[in-house]
């Protein structure tokens, strides 16, 4: 590793408006080092990397980059320095090939002016076999995967003769395995010299790739330490301010109650096949498994958006047809979206207006919604979820993403729902917002909602839930009760070997 380093940020502040985004914030990046950034969300990363990057010009403080100063305008100008990002949420155009999106806006072109599709190719495949990865240069970008895409994003940077590659939250949505893929992927990339600064809130990832960690707090530096002086507990505590404690609510002292949701042989082909599960008022049932088993087009068949072929769906002991969401939501089950922007949230309208969105008939007269009424709800539920706002009327787009989840369950909070489905809830969340949403669903089981948790983290899995059943091509394969919880066991069945400990088949 160099001394010197690659990039340094000293002082850096940024005002938008009434709010100090960020204020005085320094760190050094030095190649062959993955520096991971940290913070709750709203604590000023993302700026940080948008000033890096040129997005946004900074009120005070500098940039050097290779001990020299620079002011860049632009993510143009900071790929033409060596500087490349990638997102959380894929930047590829989903009706291009891999290729592409390879090559896009640096095509190579051939005399004539006509763009050299085969050149291209075979840089796309030629930096894929540096970086020991396989990619299908004739893909539709929207046929990959999310991994996929994460690897395609990555060999771009690379291509574009990258000294510093800025990742941010790039296993937010991937399995575990598609997590060790591209772990070992980055584990070349700092081999090859690469420095690389890495913005997450899954701290084994950080605990097993970070050189350095510098965590940010409200704007402002609490710290840099380098990863192997400082424990998980330290970490959490530099982000949150406090010592953390026991990040899951302990299980209700009462029993779960009477079933507030019953499915029979519910059968989507090519989906999934012949699902049975009983969730029960004030209980957690986690759908675990690997990704792409059928969990999440369950999840849109229970809450109707997706037609199921055959089966049966009682809420509360009554036989129900689910066509729609509407249906669905008339009926008492409600749904968090994995994808936030695109489905769970309208970013064009407010905090209010996202709040309400579920619950609109509940306070209409002569077809007229009563805007008094949403205005006092959304303000109400603001406070109980602690909604970090500078007002119900603001934005949403505007908020961080922890506090945008938190929206999205305010939604339900303010309609009367027996079932809340969730997909992935904590995806890009920190962990104190984590153990806000936890407790907030905790919450919900008190009031005798009954959850159906879809995620892929295991130890959300594990913390969380009073039952887990693991999905494999597309059935329902074992049942775990809270004695028999164990990681290899649900891995085992996640990748379909026989069920071990006291799991149960699922019937």
């Amino acid at each position: 590793m160099n001394a010197a380093p690659l990039l340094r940020v000293d002082q850096v502040s940024k005002r938008f408006g009434g709010v100090q985004a960020l204020s005085g914030v320094s760190l050094s990046l030095c190649a062959g080092e993955l520096h991971a950034l940290m913070g709750e969300n709203g604590a000023g990363k993302s700026t940080l990397i948008k000033v890096i990057v040129g997005v946004h010009a900074p009120d005070g403080g500098t940039l050097e980059w290779k001990g020299q100063p620079i002011r860049i305008t632009s993510p143009v100008e900071a790929q033409r320095f060596g500087i490349s990002v990638i997102h959380q949420e894929s930047t590829m155009i989903t009706d291009l090939t891999v290729t592409q999106n390879f090559a896009l806006g640096r095509e190579p072109v051939r005399t004539g002016g006509w763009v050299d599709w085969r050149a291209a190719r075979a840089e796309l495949l030629a930096t894929a076999d540096q970086l020991g990865v396989a990619v299908d240069p004739d893909a539709r970008a929207g046929d990959l995967t999310v991994a996929q895409r994460k690897i395609v994003e990555i060999c771009k940077a690379v291509s574009q003769a990258a000294d510093l590659i800025i990742m941010d939250e790039p296993t937010a949505a991937l399995t575990a395995s598609d997590v060790a893929v591209l772990m070992q992927l980055i584990g070349r990339l700092k081999a090859a010299g690469k420095a690389i600064l890495y913005v997450s809130h899954r701290m084994a990832e950080v605990r097993a790739l970070a050189d350095q960690i510098t965590v940010l707090k409200d704007g402002k530096l609490v710290g840099t330490r380098a990863a192997a002086a400082v424990t998980t507990d330290q970490i959490v505590a530099m982000m949150v301010g406090r010592e953390l404690g026991e990040i899951y609510p302990p299980q209700p002292a009462e029993p779960p109650g009477a079933p507030v949701l019953e499915v029979e042989g519910l059968s989507l082909p090519g989906a999934f096949e012949e699902i049975a599960l009983t969730v029960r008022a004030g209980e957690i049932l986690t759908i675990a498994g690997l990704q792409g088993q059928g969990q999440r087009q369950l999840a849109m068949a229970l809450y109707g958006a997706l037609a199921a072929r055959s089966g049966h769906v009682r809420v509360g002991g009554a036989p129900v047809s689910l066509r729609s969401p509407q249906d669905a939501i008339r009926h008492g089950i409600g749904l968090t979206s994995d994808d936030r922007q695109g489905e769970a949230l309208v970013s064009i309208l407010s905090v209010r207006e996202n709040i309400a969105l579920a619950s609109l008939r509940l306070r209409q007269y002569f077809g007229f919604v009563r805007e008094s009424q949403e205005s006092t709800l959304a303000e109400s539920l603001v406070r109980e979820l602690r909604i970090k706002t500078a007002s119900p009327e603001a934005p949403v787009s505007t908020l961080s993403g922890g506090n945008q989840q938190k929206v999205v369950l305010a939604r339900w909070l303010a309609d009367q729902i027996k079932v809340l489905i969730l997909l992935e809830p904590t995806a890009g969340v920190d962990v104190g917002a984590r153990a806000e949403i936890y407790r907030l669903l905790r919450g919900l089981n008190a009031r005798g909602v009954g959850i159906v948790l879809v995620t892929s983290d295991l130890p959300e899995a594990l913390g969380l839930s009073d039952r887990i059943l693991v999905m494999y091509r597309g059935r329902l394969q074992t049942e775990f009760g809270r004695p028999d919880f164990s990681e290899e066991a649900i891995m085992a069945a996640a990748t379909g070997q026989s069920a071990m400990g006291g799991s149960q088949p699922c019937r």
